[in-house]
């Protein structure tokens, strides 16, 4: 699969071919943060506005009050945290 850094790439490209001005991104809660800075970032210094929405907290999207008391939502949401660091240390 694509890094969200990829798909924010991906994105512009094609929001530029089709001329958007504004565009949404769908990603589970514990991904928007980093979704959103990665297509805020590669949508930096266009016109275009960018936004994430993201689904309700199901089995895929652990609820934001109690993640940390499942191990998946340790996995998942802690493991974004160390992305997140990655990606403004790396980009």
């Amino acid at each position: 699969g694509l890094s969200k850094r990829e798909e924010g790439g991906e994105l512009l490209q094609y929001a530029t071919a089709h001329r958007w001005k504004r565009c949404r991104g769908v990603h589970p809660g514990y991904q928007s943060r980093r979704a959103l800075w990665s297509v805020g970032h590669a949508f930096k210094g266009t016109d275009i506005g960018v936004g994430i929405e993201g689904p309700p907290p199901g089995w895929q999207t652990p609820s934001p009050v109690t993640w940390w008391l499942h191990r998946f939502g340790w996995e998942v949401v802690a493991g974004e945290y160390l992305k997140m660091a990655y990606y403004h240390l790396r980009y």
